[in-house]
């Protein structure tokens, strides 16, 4: 009786979208989770912070971090089909009681109170016909969630300049190179040998490229004193995803028009996905202030916006605090307006005849072939392009799939038996797939004499070994048509390295030679010999050029599309 209650109610809630079941599993899971943030905040969270801080702030780390006990709740959950899969989308509210402590020079700030609000997806993918019928799942905000907290500190600790926006530069980074489209964690349920694409799994496919063109706002506050009168120095920021645009700064103006032929770039993957404008007001000696907002926008929005006459955005003050894109802002924290023109440009693959091509650089497994065992590391790539390497991009760190040498107390085992194969007439590739042993390995053990001592044996292949990385990722640069041109040799540059040390000389690549590749592709492998020997699965290829949406998209097609999404 008790267990068909249970089933009725469980039945019940998955009817009604509910997550009881969820809110359970994650609270009996929480001191798991907590273990498991903690390392993240160690190995990821502390470098990125030391690394963006400047001065006495290079020191800053993490003198306490607990999670506490307060665990998220989830609301209502929806599903929906996918070209590939499915999707399940969960409201995610978070209210911490954790114990965070930063320290910076000798003086600890505590870091109370936070709050989490935000659309959690969970994304089954890649669908198959055969067990386990789902290739991979994937978890990842579809938009920034929102952060806030308060911050603790003795004297005027948390008033030193640039600390308060530094900490929370780097929450937000943290947050969004880890969980916001397109970045996301995925986990592989099938094998690439069943089909599973895995650095596809790992990277949410691109839509288009929207093309950003501030064009002039008004009656922005003024912050700064010109010369007796007081003004801003304001610029625009706009932020999709991961991604960011920040227009050119024009001084002494609280109703700045922007220069006819500036743009800016973003890549988006999804019509529902939000838009974020901000103004600040550029500061030449302490961190930029803020100035004004707008209602966030779905990208579906800004092109109704920009392409059927709605007219500019309203301007609001930061005492706006929007949950959810449907609440309207009261009318007295309304500013001033701005006009900016969205465009959605399509993919037009392997034809390069527009003003911007993409760039894919595609990253599958690294392998060592010189690797200690028992030595702990990761591998990730980095990625530079442009004349001054002004594009850049960054894998996350690759984890070491398995050791596919074998250990010093199975070699003597296997060194005999590998000499006694050899006298048989096996060949090395047979001798290899039974003994699990390398090829070059078992090399150097034939070659030795039967009499040898098998330590000597050990001792001559004890410097092979093998560990395979796996990255998997893809990185997608915009880049200008420019710098495929042949006069300019634009280069990219591709470098791979270790926690261990190892840092690989950069691959590098010609854009022109690539614009001249039959396919727009050099493929893979990559192999790397120095400091250690390596191969990357690494490939890379021109996708294609950007062209703007035909004129059949009408008014109606877009508002009907709004309202199926």
């Amino acid at each position: 009786k008790f267990f068909s209650f249970e089933v009725t109610a469980m039945a019940q809630f998955l009817a009604e979208g509910r997550c009881d079941w969820l809110n359970d599993l994650v609270a009996r899971s929480w001191p798991h989770i907590d273990k498991a943030v903690q390392k993240i905040v160690r190995e990821e969270i502390t470098p990125n912070l030391q690394a963006d801080a400047a001065g006495p702030l290079k020191g800053i780390h993490f003198a306490e971090f607990e999670l506490g006990t307060a665990t998220p709740e989830f609301g209502t959950m929806r599903s929906y089909s996918t070209p590939t899969g499915y999707e399940m989308r969960v409201f995610l509210s978070y209210k911490s009681n954790f114990d965070i402590v930063v320290a910076v020079a000798g003086v600890k700030v505590g870091i109370k109170n936070l709050s989490l609000q935000g659309d959690l997806c969970v994304k089954l993918d890649q669908i198959m016909e055969q067990l386990p019928v789902v290739g991979g799942m994937a978890v990842y905000f579809m938009n920034p969630p929102q952060l806030q907290y308060s911050m603790e500190g003795i004297g005027s600790m948390v008033e030193i300049p640039g600390l308060r926006t530094l900490l929370h530069n780097t929450v937000n980074k943290a947050v969004a190179d880890a969980l916001v489209m397109p970045n996301q964690i995925a986990v592989p349920i099938a094998t690439p040998a069943q089909g599973v694409d895995v650095p596809a799994l790992r990277n949410t496919p691109v839509l288009g490229l929207l093309r950003v063109q501030p064009r002039w706002a008004t009656q922005l506050p003024a912050k700064n004193l010109h010369l007796g009168s007081r003004s801003s120095d304001p610029y625009l920021e706009v932020e999709a995803g991961d991604q960011k645009y920040t227009s050119s700064v024009v001084n002494n103006n609280c109703n700045p028009t922007w220069p006819e032929d500036e743009a800016g770039y973003l890549l988006v993957y999804a019509k529902v996905q939000a838009i974020r404008v901000t103004l600040y007001n550029h500061a030449t000696m302490w961190t930029d202030g803020f100035l004004a907002q707008s209602k966030p926008l779905h990208v579906v929005d800004a092109l109704l916006q920009t392409s059927f006459g709605r007219g500019p955005l309203a301007l609001y003050t930061d005492k706006i605090k929007l949950a959810h894109y449907e609440e309207e802002p009261p009318e007295k924290e309304r500013l001033g307006e701005l006009n900016v023109d969205f465009t959605l440009m399509q993919l037009i693959p392997k034809q390069l005849c527009g003003a911007r091509h993409i760039l894919q650089v595609k990253i599958g497994t690294v392998v060592f072939t010189d690797h200690d065992p028992g030595k702990a590391c990761k591998v990730r790539v980095s990625v530079t392009a442009g004349p001054h390497g002004q594009e850049r991009w960054t894998s996350r760190w690759g984890e070491r799939k398995r050791p596919q040498g074998v250990n010093m107390a199975v070699r003597q085992a296997v060194v005999p038996v590998v000499q006694k194969l050899h006298k048989k007439g096996w060949g090395v590739e047979r001798i290899s797939k039974v003994t699990n042993m390398d090829e070059e390995s078992i090399k150097k053990v034939v070659q030795m004499k039967t009499g040898d001592p098998t330590v000597i044996a050990m001792a001559a292949i004890a410097d092979v070994s093998t560990a395979v990385f796996e990255v998997e990722a893809l990185a997608n640069i915009v880049i200008p048509f420019e710098w495929t041109l042949p006069d300019l040799h634009v280069p990219v540059e591709i470098t791979i390295s270790s926690t261990s040390g190892h840092t690989f000389p950069p691959q590098t690549h010609i854009l022109t030679d690539l614009a001249q590749q039959t396919d727009l592709e050099i493929p893979g492998p990559v192999r790397l010999s120095s400091p250690v020997a390596a191969e990357a699965d690494l490939s890379v290829r021109l996708l294609g050029t950007w062209a703007q949406e035909g004129p059949e998209r009408t008014e109606e097609v877009v508002r009907a599309e709004r309202e199926e999404l």
